[in-house]
């Protein structure tokens, strides 16, 4: 779902306005082709390289912030996945014994 998110995006070259091909295409009138450009960021290699270096630092990441941490699924429409992290950030932190520690 997030890789469809990232690399059907598309930025118009005048007007930087910012389309999705299939959630939010541009109007009628707009040559893809010609008036559209991709960002070389949202590439499908270049998100496959930033998917598995994140995926390599998972694990220490994950232990480090291991109190702060949240899963959110983004597998859910808009309105949902800010709902839930709204609610994790309007959440009181609970601050480990290892971080007092200083």
């Amino acid at each position: 779902m997030c890789l469809q998110r990232i690399i059907h995006r598309r930025y118009h070259k005048q007007t930087g306005a910012k389309y999705h091909l299939l959630d939010s295409p541009p109007p009628a009138g707009v040559n893809a082709d010609e008036e559209l450009i991709t960002k070389k960021r949202d590439s499908a290699t270049s998100v496959s390289q930033e998917s598995k270096r994140f995926a390599d630092n998972l694990s220490v990441l994950s232990k480090f912030y291991q109190d702060y941490w949240a899963k959110v699924n983004a597998n859910q429409g808009i309105n949902e996945v800010t709902a839930e992290v709204e609610r994790f950030l309007l959440a009181p932190l609970h601050i480990s014994n290892r971080l007092q520690r200083k």
